[in-house]
C-alpha cells in the first residue's frame, strides 16, 4: 500500500513539472554542428585558424549569414552541398590568447533541412581580430548576406539573392534570379544577370553589365553609374558623378546632380535624362528623349523619335532626328540640322543655326528665336514654305538686315512717338521678311531681338 502511495505521488510530482516548466523549442530537424577546425598556425604578429562546416542539401535551398564582419564569397557549384569555411587571424601573443579570442568570435553555422544558418555571435569585434568566408553552394539556392564590415562577392547562383554590407565593395556574376545589393561604404558591380536589380550604395560607382530582364534600379549618392548591355528598362540615379549608358534596350531614366549622362545605342520607347551640373549626350537612339540640364551642353544624334531638350548654360546640337524637335537654352547657340517633323529652337543668348535637308517638301512648321544673336536658316532650292520673319531692336546705330536668297518682302518701320501712339517705344525699330517660297507650305518663324537673320538657299 506505501509502496503504491509513493508510485502515485511521484506521478504526481512528475506531472506538475512538466506542466509549470517552460516547453523546450522545436529543433525542426536540426543537425548538429560537426566542424573540422584546423591546428593553429603560428604567424610573426600572431596565430591563424579556419573551421570547415560541410552540409547535404537540396538544391532550391536557402543560405542566411548576418550579424557577420569581414569578406564573404560564396560560388555556386553542380553539387548539393553547402561548405562553410571561416578563416580567423587574431593579432595576440600566445595561442591561448587565441583560442579564447576563438570561441568568443566564431559563427554558430548550423542546418534546417536544406536551409543553412551562418550567425555571428560577436558584434563587438576587435581591431587584432579579422575573419573571412569562403562558401559554395548547389547552383539553384537562395542567399541572404549581411555583413558590417567587408566585402560581398557572388559567383553562379540561380535563386533570389541579398546582399549587404556596411563597409565594403559588391561583386555579382553569372546569377539568374532577383538581386539587391545595399553598401554604405562600397562600389557596386554586377556582371552577367537575368532577373529584377535593385543595386544602392551611399560611397560608391554601380556598374551593371550584360544583364536582362529588369527593371533595374541603380543608385549612388557618392559615384558613377555604368551601364553596358542591358535588356530591361532601367531606373538610374547618382548625385556625385557621371552616368553612362550604351547598347541598352529598354527604356532608360537617369539622373545626376553632379555630372555628365551620356545615351548610345539604346532602343525604346521613351527615355529621361536629367542633370544639374552637366552635358548630356544622346546618340543612336530610338525613342522620344528628354534631355534636361542646367549647366551644360545638350546634344542629340541620330534620335528615330522626337526629341524635347532645355539647358539653363550650354550649347543645342541637334542632327538627324526623324520626329518633333522642341529645345532651348538660356544661355547658349543653336545648331541643328536633319530634321523631319515639327522644330522649336529658342534662346535667350546666342545665335540659331539651322540647316534642312530633303526633297524639298518641308513636313511640319519650323519657330526660331533669339534674344541676343543671329539666326541662319539653309533651305533646300525647291523648298515649299511660307516665310514670316522678324527683326526687333531699340538700339538706333544698328545695322540689322534680313538677308534672304529667296524672293521675300521685307519691309522696315520705327514707331512714333506721339500723343496718338501713347506707349509706344520710340527707339524700337522692326525689321520683317514675308512671303511663300515655291507656292508655299508649312510655315517658317524667326524672330530675334537683336541680330541679323540669313536665309540661304542650298
Amino acid at each position: 500500500m506505501k509502496t503504491k502511495l509513493m508510485t502515485g505521488i511521484y506521478c504526481l510530482s512528475l506531472l506538475i513539472i512538466m506542466m509549470v516548466s517552460p516547453a523546450l523549442p522545436a529543433r525542426d530537424n536540426v543537425q548538429a554542428q560537426s566542424a573540422e577546425i584546423s591546428d593553429y598556425v603560428k604567424k610573426h604578429d600572431g596565430y591563424s585558424i579556419t573551421v570547415r562546416n560541410e552540409f547535404e542539401v537540396s538544391p532550391g535551398g536557402d543560405l542566411e549569414m548576418e550579424n557577420l564582419i569581414g569578406d564573404v564569397t560564396i560560388k555556386g557549384t553542380a553539387e548539393n552541398i553547402v561548405v562553410v569555411v571561416e578563416s580567423f587571424f587574431f593579432g595576440v601573443d600566445t595561442e591561448k590568447e587565441a583560442e579564447a579570442a576563438f570561441e568568443r568570435y566564431r559563427a554558430r553555422v548550423s542546418q534546417s533541412g536544406s536551409r543553412i544558418e551562418v550567425i555571428g555571435q560577436n558584434r563587438d569585434r576587435r581591431r587584432y581580430v579579422r575573419t573571412s568566408y569562403e562558401v559554395t553552394v548547389p547552383a539553384k539556392f537562395n542567399v541572404d548576406v549581411e555583413t558590417m564590415g567587408g566585402e560581398v562577392r557572388l559567383e553562379v547562383l540561380e535563386g533570389e539573392a541579398r546582399l549587404e554590407t556596411l563597409g565594403g565593395d559588391v561583386e555579382a556574376s553569372d546569377v539568374t534570379g532577383d538581386l539587391q545589393v545595399e553598401t554604405a561604404g562600397g562600389e557596386i558591380s554586377v556582371i552577367a544577370m537575368k532577373g529584377e536589380a535593385d543595386l544602392e550604395t551611399a560611397g560608391g560607382d554601380v556598374e551593371l553589365r550584360e544583364a536582362s530582364g529588369g527593371p533595374f534600379s541603380l543608385k549612388t549618392a557618392g559615384g558613377e553609374i555604368i551601364l553596358r548591355s542591358v535588356e530591361g528598362d532601367v531606373d538610374a540615379e547618382t548625385s556625385g558623378g557621371d552616368v553612362e549608358a550604351r547598347k541598352i534596350t529598354g527604356n532608360v531614366d537617369l539622373e545626376t546632380s553632379g555630372g555628365d549622362i551620356s545615351l548610345e545605342d539604346i532602343i525604346g520607347t521613351s527615355h529621361y535624362a536629367r542633370t544639374s551640373g552637366g552635358d548630356i549626350e544622346a546618340n543612336n537612339v530610338q525613342g522620344d528623349v528628354e534631355l534636361r540640364t542646367s549647366g551644360g551642353e545638350v546634344i542629340a544624334v541620330l534620335i528615330a523619335g522626337d526629341v524635347f531638350g532645355r539647358t539653363s548654360g550650354g550649347d543645342v546640337e541637334i542632327d538627324d532626328v526623324s520626329g518633333d524637335v522642341d529645345v532651348s537654352t538660356s544661355g547658349g547657340c543653336l545648331e541643328i540640322e536633319k530634321v523631319m517633323g515639327r522644330l522649336v529652337g529658342k534662346t535667350s543668348g546666342g545665335d540659331v543655326d539651322v540647316q534642312v535637308m530633303g526633297n524639298g517638301m518641308l513636313k511640319a512648321p519650323i519657330r526660331l528665336s533669339s534674344s541676343g544673336g543671329e539666326i541662319n536658316l539653309i533651305l533646300p532650292s525647291n523648298v515649299k514654305a511660307t516665310i514670316d520673319a522678324e527683326i526687333v531692336t531699340r538700339d538706333p546705330f544698328a545695322d540689322y538686315t534680313i538677308q534672304s536668297d529667296f524672293k521675300l518682302k521685307i519691309e522696315e518701320d520705327k514707331e512714333k512717338s506721339s500723343l496718338i501712339h501713347r506707349g509706344s517705344d520710340p527707339s524700337r525699330r522692326t525689321i520683317t521678311a514675308t512671303g511663300d517660297i515655291n507656292g508655299g507650305g508649312p510655315l517658317i518663324e524667326l524672330s530675334t531681338s537683336d541680330g541679323n537673320i540669313n536665309i540661304e538657299s542650298r
